[in-house]
């Protein structure tokens, strides 16, 4: 039970629980303010090129689930873990492939068979 209180008060890292509370706070408060931002840019953006807002979504949506990916990828050449980078460019195009293949086909499944 000790153990458990003295890890409470320290993570690994040194920092106190308050600070680690405090940090992810303003790291909620930081995303909530960047998705606005990017929402009301791209509207904008599709507003003045003329370019419809689903189309602008999907690249949105695009772009921020492939942000991580490619975060996680350059941290990890960085340190020199090719081998996390390798996995996760492979694991990330293979789950993509095989996720999308079988949406279309129970899609088309769906519209001929019912």
């Amino acid at each position: 039970m000790l153990k458990i209180k003295i890890w409470l008060k320290k993570v690994r890292n040194g920092r106190s629980r308050n600070k680690n509370l405090l940090l992810t706070f303003a790291g909620l408060v930081g995303l909530i303010i960047g998705s606005r931002i990017l929402v009301l840019s791209g509207v904008e953006i599709g507003e003045i090129t003329h370019v419809p807002q689903m189309i602008i979504g999907l690249f949105a949506l695009a772009i921020g689930t492939s942000m991580p990916e490619l975060v996680v990828t350059l941290r990890s050449a960085m340190k020199k873990m090719y081998g996390l980078s390798i996995g996760t460019v492979l694991g990330s195009n293979i789950f993509n492939i095989l996720t999308h293949r079988y949406r279309n086909t129970i899609i088309i499944c769906n519209h001929t068979c019912g």
